[in-house]
């Protein structure tokens, strides 16, 4: 007679996320998405302070159950601004640029 062992779903999403095929696709799918992130920067960088970094992460690394992450780093400490948007310092609103949002298909 034949079985099947039913696994709890925790588990079975950790057996399917370590498969070699699926992590591939995970980091072909972050660098696509950094790629997508390049071009929307580069069509509104002004000084070239700003980049965009993809960031493959090993199962049981610092980020946990992260599997790739798309940063859009700034060495000014203003990513969060370029991408949100900010006031001026006389008030006026400065929409952001949108980069990551836009890159994942989401804006």
């Amino acid at each position: 007679m034949s079985w099947v062992e039913v696994l709890p779903a925790k588990r079975l999403n950790g057996i399917i996320a370590h498969l070699p095929g699926v992590m591939a696709y995970v980091d072909q799918v972050a660098d696509e998405v950094g790629d997508r992130a390049r071009g929307n920067l580069s069509a509104h960088r002004l000084t070239g302070h700003s980049r965009i970094e993809v960031d493959p992460v090993a199962p049981g690394d610092k980020y946990g159950e992260i599997d790739a992450v798309v940063w859009l780093v700034d060495e000014g400490g203003d990513a969060l601004a370029i991408e949100l948007g900010h006031s001026t310092k006389n008030g006026k609103w400065v929409e952001g640029k949108h980069v990551l949002t836009n890159a994942l298909g989401s804006g």
